[in-house]
């Protein structure tokens, strides 16, 4: 859904996301994330949830092998 916020001119507009940084599992469309939070000179004016926009699959291994040596260099 749609986030809107009514603001005066000049006023300092943020976000806080807080997600995961990294899917684990399978997740279907739709499927809650994380929020995101829409700040107006530092004070909360809305908050979403976000999800995901298509399906998406667990890794494969060899994607999982390659995200394990990503860690180590």
């Amino acid at each position: 859904k749609p986030l809107a916020a009514t603001m005066k001119l000049g006023a300092a507009m943020s976000r806080t996301v807080v997600a995961p940084v990294e899917l684990i599992g399978t997740h279907s469309a739709g499927a809650p994330m994380g929020t995101l939070t829409l700040l107006v000179d530092g004070k909360p004016s809305g908050t979403t949830k976000l999800v995901t926009a298509q399906p998406v699959d667990a890794p494969s291994i060899v994607e999982r092998v390659r995200s394990g040596i990503g860690r180590l260099v």
